[in-house]
């Protein structure tokens, strides 16, 4: 939130259990695919507006914290290849490519799993 109590950021994280798609019908296998395990905890969606405020860094160091309370090595980001503003931004954070591969929805694209360690 903001000085006016306005919220301007959110942050969704998951861990090696998987996001809604493990309790989906069988069906949902047929159209979605796993990135591999880790022991970060996962970065699952961000948003913050207006960009360029430091809104989206304040929430990767929050994140950052809760993984120190996890006692997790760090975070990852599953970012789509051709989501350039969002790998921009995680690269200018420290995140470091770690994989690649076809995750997630079928017809998504190409992902890149960034690592930042805690």
């Amino acid at each position: 939130m903001n000085a006016t109590g306005r919220v301007v950021g959110v942050a969704g994280f998951r861990d090696a259990g998987g996001g809604f798609l493990r309790r989906a019908p069988w069906w949902g296998g047929l159209f979605y695919r796993d990135a591999p395990a880790t022991a970060a905890l996962v970065i699952d969606g961000i948003v913050a507006l207006p960009r360029g405020e430091g809104v989206g860094r304040a929430l990767i160091r929050a994140a950052l914290a809760e993984a120190g309370r996890q006692a997790r090595p760090g975070l990852r980001a599953e970012v789509r290849g051709r989501n350039a503003d969002a790998l921009r931004f995680y690269r200018r954070l420290g995140f470091v490519e770690e994989g690649r591969g076809r995750y997630g929805w079928a017809w998504s694209g190409q992902a890149l799993l960034m690592r930042l360690p805690a």
